[in-house]
């Protein structure tokens, strides 16, 4: 893992010495050592998962479930280390041994629960419905109704201290940003605000999953009150409207976007207000409309994904892309100074298709959220392949740090950029 070959990471030695003592099997002397990283370093799910992978390598996952026992406190007021505790001791022990102090933590409000900026309850579902009905009540049980952008954005800013964002990467984005002004402390409370308001609009379909199933076995829902009937209700809708037709009507266009923003409502808006357009993406769950349009699907091989959107974009269509995706490997890139990879397909498919480039994201406004679009370039006649890759390139890395150097508000902290963030913080 590149964070743990970095010695300047404050948990490299100790991961050297983990390894050592497992290997030795000293496990007594790796338990205590366990114990210490999950107590410095319980708010960094990277951490924590590398210690799992450590004992479950060396077949000792019941060392990891006595060393998480011993911590209870720390480790019931943290999301990431329940879920670890529920997936190496079972339903069937979890019920019994630490279920009843849960129940008791939740319902007394003994502890605040806390979770970083990378626990979506999408990583979870692994996990039987009912181990992923704590860990929704942890993360939101204590929230009262909220139905609107406004509700969201009040109960966020009132609970932005539940969610861990790492230290370093924050100061790193900090120094950089245009929006100093704020003054640290508040810059980093609307850093840690946008993160929880994407955390509510991410976890709403294992909200609304969960909280289906609760009713259907005790006839409501606790968290009922949470779950949205439309994530567009969430959009500046009349606003959203105009700006989608207004793109629409600039088609064929391939509409550019990354992980770096309120991913799930950006795809959910494009989806609803784009009728009959396409998307490049995994294609877990149909989202294809009667009139045509759908997902071009990633599982595909990368010519049959380049020619299915170069074909919908000579039928005059939009297909919106997200260039950051973890398959991206094809361009090196350098954003406020930190190197990351970008995949080079968007400009090979606006080239042959000859088709407009538009940045896309979404961003938060007073009473709710809007669409941001901003065109990029076109390949202009005659132009060699690398020249016009060579302005794309261009064009998307200064969306990236124009992004990223914006208002707290609307940054999220999502993969692959809070790694890329954290490693350059420790360069």
């Amino acid at each position: 893992m590149r964070l743990f070959e970095k010695s300047a990471h404050p948990a490299a030695a100790a991961f050297q010495e983990l390894g050592q003592l497992l290997n030795r099997e000293q496990f007594a002397e790796a338990k205590d050592l366990a114990g210490l990283l999950i107590r410095r370093f319980e708010a960094d799910g990277t951490v924590i998962q590398h210690v799992v992978d450590y004992f479950g390598q060396a077949g000792q996952d019941e060392q990891l479930v006595q060393a998480l026992s011993a911590e209870r406190a720390l480790v019931l007021s943290s999301v990431s280390l329940t879920a670890q505790l529920m997936r190496l001791s079972g339903l069937a022990r979890w019920r019994t041994e630490f279920a009843p102090e849960l129940d008791e933590r939740l319902q007394g409000r003994q502890s605040t629960v806390h979770f970083s900026n990378a626990e979506y309850l999408k990583f979870y579902r692994d996990l039987h419905p009912e181990l992923r009905f704590s860990l929704l009540r942890m993360k939101y049980g204590a929230w009262p109704e909220c139905q609107t952008a406004v509700d969201l954005f009040r109960i966020a800013e009132q609970r932005n201290e539940a969610c861990r964002v790492d230290a370093r990467t924050m100061d790193f984005l900090f120094e950089r940003n245009r929006h100093q002004h704020l003054g640290k402390d508040e810059w980093q409370k609307q850093l840690r605000t946008a993160q929880l308001i994407d955390h509510f609009i991410s976890d709403q379909s294992d909200l609304a999953v969960l909280s289906t199933l609760q009713e259907m076995e005790s006839g409501q829902s606790e968290l009922s009150r949470l779950v949205l009937e439309d994530l567009l209700s969430l959009m500046d809708h009349d606003e959203s409207r105009r700006i989608f037709d207004e793109v629409l009507a600039l088609a064929p266009a391939l509409l550019c976007s990354f992980h770096g923003s309120f991913l799930r409502l950006m795809q959910g808006a494009y989806k609803t207000l784009m009728v009959d357009q396409y998307t490049v993406a995994k294609n877990k769950r149909s989202m294809k409309s009667e009139g045509g349009g759908g997902i071009i699907d990633t599982a595909s091989n990368r010519q049959t994904v380049a020619f299915v959107a170069i074909k919908a974009l000579l039928q005059k269509k939009t297909v919106l892309i997200v260039a950051d995706g973890p398959n991206s490997a094809d361009i090196d890139v350098s954003v406020l100074g930190a190197p990351n990879k970008i995949s080079a397909g968007p400009a090979f498919i606006a080239y042959e298709s000859r088709c407009k480039t538009i940045w896309y994201t979404v961003v938060r406004s007073e009473t709710g959220f809007r669409p941001v679009f901003e065109l990029g370039p076109i390949k202009e006649p005659g132009e060699p392949d690398k020249q016009f890759t060579a302005r794309w390139k261009a064009f998307y890395e200064g969306r990236l740090e124009a992004h990223f150097t914006g208002h707290p508000s609307g940054i999220v902290l999502r993969h692959p950029w809070s790694d890329v963030w954290k490693l350059a913080a420790m360069a």
